[in-house]
């Protein structure tokens, strides 16, 4: 859980962490915000229970919400309509590729 709340556009907090190993940088975590929902953000360093991370925090996080390191995850949209279409000119060798962008509301 978060300790002691963290600003909007915030790049650091305090955590209190249960039952997991150390901290080292990389890990990646998320949190549920009110407006914005899921939301991801990466470790980059660690400092006894104080973390700095990125992207900079989406909304204000209060004392005590819950941070997700077990299972990530964040709200994302496709890049455009045609993202997921197949080009199937290179058959039997199609590949296909898909690209997401971060949405911006949670629906």
């Amino acid at each position: 859980t978060c300790n002691g709340g963290a600003a909007l556009r915030a790049t650091s907090m305090a955590l209190n962490l249960n039952y997991c190993a150390e901290l080292q940088g990389g890990e990646a975590f998320s949190i549920e915000h009110p407006t914005f929902g899921w939301r991801l953000y990466e470790i980059a360093t660690v400092s006894g229970a104080t973390v700095t991370f990125n992207p900079p925090l989406r909304e204000a996080v209060t004392d005590g919400t819950a941070i997700e390191f077990d299972r990530p995850r964040c709200l994302m949209k496709l890049a455009n309509s045609s993202a997921m279409d197949l080009n199937n000119t290179t058959y039997p060798f199609a590949l296909a590729s898909t690209t997401f962008v971060e949405s911006k509301y949670a629906t």
